[in-house]
């Protein structure tokens, strides 16, 4: 598909996004703001971040919208139109992703195999011992994620699946036995995939691949020629990934800062393709969202936001270069 405009921040790109379908809206945080947009692209100030540079993990629990930066948390309010950095003493320090699951926010810390959990319905209060550690190895999580009503703890070198236990207190426990030997290699890169996720993913032998989640177990997605190009990259700890269905196919965008290119997953045909824009080796496209039955990518090199367009023919007006390979 080509892009087209929908919005824009200015010269820097922004830090992340979410749809937040109770309103038919969007919140994006650049630099150190937190906007709220309408289907229109009509930007409203909800509210001001401590920090203005790296990614944010954003999520909600259908009235408040969750933040963090890997400094801060902090709670936006959807009905009373309250934004607040979340000062409760035993809300831990550097948090760095956040999801949802029956009721409470879960938030990983930076260098940490420790996650914790809010209150119910409550990102504003936490208890000090309302937390957990991955119990099959004590690799940091470098992620925490929620798929199909598990709760994934992503580690360096393994990954786990809690389940729901019951307890009131603290209400995961950890489903023995399914842990599996690969971890994530890249935060950013996790989006969700076909009715599960997908990530770039990395076992203790050092090997690196794109996989998505089958069961408990990573099945992989790339090729041998496509790990042999990941694989030969000096860094991808910073690939970023986002997701959409076109036409019925379910898609899988990575990009590769380092490695300076973006590559397309068709899970439908199973092939993959190299991405680019016109006079560039990557695609512009750093992170993307669904919205409004539609999916909205940010630009990486400024704070545009586009949508993904099938009848499009033009990247925002830039040609789009277009080439087949055969295999023979």
């Amino acid at each position: 598909p080509g892009t087209t405009l929908f919005t824009n921040f200015g010269a820097t790109p922004c830090r992340g996004g979410m749809e937040f379908d109770k309103l038919d809206v969007m919140y994006v945080v650049h630099r150190g703001t937190l906007w709220e947009v309408n289907n229109a692209g009509v930007q409203t100030n909800r509210g001001t971040l401590l920090t203005t540079t790296g990614r944010v993990s954003m999520t909600d629990n259908g009235t408040q919208v969750m933040i963090v930066d890997g400094t801060y948390g902090y709670i936006y309010n959807t009905v009373t139109n309250v934004f607040a950095q979340i000062v409760d003493v035993d809300f831990p320090a550097n948090p760095t992703t956040v999801t949802f699951l029956a009721g409470r926010f879960v938030v990983s810390l930076s260098g940490s195999s420790r996650f914790y959990v809010s209150d119910m319905y409550d990102g504003i209060s936490w208890q000090a011992l309302n937390f957990a550690n991955a119990e099959t190895s004590p690799d940091a999580i470098n992620g925490i994620w929620e798929s199909n009503g598990q709760l994934i703890p992503q580690g360096d070198r393994t990954m786990e699946f809690w389940g729901l236990s019951g307890a009131a207190d603290f209400p995961f426990a950890v489903v023995q036995g399914v842990a599996t030997e690969w971890g994530l290699a890249a935060r950013w890169s996790v989006a969700k995939y076909d009715n599960t996720f997908a990530c770039l993913i990395r076992n203790r032998m050092g090997q690196v691949m794109v996989a998505k989640i089958s069961g408990y177990l990573p099945e992989r997605i790339s090729n041998d020629d496509l790990d042999s190009i990941i694989n030969g990259y000096t860094d991808v700890s910073d690939a970023s990934a986002y997701s959409y269905m076109l036409g019925g196919h379910p898609m899988y965008v990575i990009n590769f800062g380092i490695g300076n290119a973006t590559w397309l997953y068709d899970g439908s045909t199973g092939i993959w393709s190299k991405l680019k824009g016109f006079g560039i080796n990557r695609h512009f496209a750093e992170f993307g969202f669904s919205f409004l039955n539609s999916t909205i990518v940010s630009d990486y090199a400024d704070g545009n936001l586009y949508r993904l367009t099938k009848t499009a023919l033009t990247d925002n007006g830039a040609s789009i270069e277009r080439s087949v390979t055969s295999e023979t």
